[in-house]
């Protein structure tokens, strides 16, 4: 009955995917890292197209692994992470 105190590891979650890699290289900027999509079947596709801005999206799986060391029981919990780009066109 108190609080849980551990360090984790840095993840560098923009690192190893295709998707996010090419959209940093097209000069896009990541404008927000969230777990929440109105469609989370919206995977890699631009989700907002207008004559001056456009939104894309990357997601990605993260599965996450913690132990209980009282019981010694382990949990896994694999989720996604999206990734919301944004860029202005040119005129």
């Amino acid at each position: 009955m108190g609080y849980a105190e551990e360090e984790f590891e840095y993840i560098d979650l923009l690192r190893g995917d295709e998707c996010i890699d090419r959209t940093l290289e097209e000069n896009w900027r990541l404008a927000e890292v969230s777990n929440y999509t109105l469609n989370p079947s919206v995977r890699n596709l631009i989700i907002e197209n207008t004559e001056s801005f456009r939104i894309y999206q990357c997601v990605e799986n993260v599965k996450t692994t913690w132990t209980n060391i009282t019981t010694n029981n382990q949990f896994e919990v694999t989720e996604w992470v999206l990734f919301h780009f944004e860029t202005r066109r040119e005129n």
